[in-house]
């Protein structure tokens, strides 16, 4: 009796080890991939290794950027969204919102952007590149303003 449970735990561990070493091997192989900027094939890698462990923080994380070179922002930002509940160390969390800040950049969602920006450098205040990329996302979008102003004054005179 004692020699069956004792089997039965061995086994459990064994598929659990095994499980996660795929998982570690899927991201890695995505990784290489990603390397080589063959983005679809690493999405694709960092899918099977969510695949055994969905709740994987650098599988989740990694599958984001590969999505983000693919210019699936939409798909990208609410992946991230999913990671900015993990629990996780300040820098990860704030790496998350800077990805999710450029992904809103890349969309021409300003605000988002800079709401994202803002989180990130609350987590990480030292982050030389998420203070640069607030910046211009600050500069772009008073610029915006300034154009939509112009337009409505345009509009204005014209009637």
């Amino acid at each position: 009796m004692r020699t069956l449970a004792l089997t039965s735990i061995l086994v459990t561990l064994l598929a659990f080890g095994a499980n996660a070493q795929n998982e570690k091997k899927s991201i890695r192989q995505g990784n290489r991939e990603f390397k080589k900027d063959d983005f679809t094939n690493s999405e694709i890698s960092y899918r099977k290794a969510l695949e055994k462990n969905p709740s994987s923080f650098k599988g989740n994380f990694n599958l984001a950027d590969a999505l983000y070179k693919q210019d699936k922002q939409e798909e990208t930002v609410k992946l991230l969204d999913g990671l900015s509940s993990a629990n996780v160390d300040d820098v990860q969390k704030s790496n998350v919102y800077y990805n999710m800040g450029n992904s809103y950049l890349k969309q021409k969602k300003l605000k988002e952007s800079i709401d994202s920006y803002k989180k990130s450098l609350r987590l990480n205040p030292n982050d030389a590149e998420a203070k640069y990329n607030l910046g211009e996302a600050q500069r772009m979008l008073k610029e915006q303003q300034k154009q939509d102003q112009n337009d409505k004054n345009n509009k204005d005179n014209k009637d």
